[in-house]
C-alpha cells in the first residue's frame, strides 16, 4: 500500500485523457494490487482517495504502468 500520485508521463498518454478532467495534481492514490504476469500491460491497480472531477460521471483510471505513477513523499 504505497501512496502514489500521477507522473507527468501519465498525462501525456492517450489512455489517461480522463486525468486531465480531474484534479490530477492533488490526487492521492493507494496501490492495492501489483500483478506480476508478463501479459498484463498495466499491472498496478490504484484506489484514488481525493478525486474531484469536472463532471460526476468522470472516474480516473485505476490501472497503470510503473512510469505513470510516482510515490508521494510524506
Amino acid at each position: 500500500g504505497d501512496l502514489v500520485g500521477i507522473s507527468s508521463y501519465a498525462l501525456t498518454t492517450e489512455q489517461n485523457d480522463r486525468l486531465l478532467e480531474c484534479n490530477h495534481k492533488d490526487m492521492v492514490g493507494l496501490v492495492v494490487e501489483i500483478c506480476y504476469k508478463r501479459s498484463d500491460k498495466y499491472p498496478i491497480r490504484v484506489d484514488w482517495i481525493n478525486v474531484k472531477a469536472s463532471h460526476d460521471n468522470i472516474r480516473p483510471p485505476t490501472a497503470f504502468f510503473f512510469r505513470e505513477l510516482k510515490r508521494k513523499r510524506t
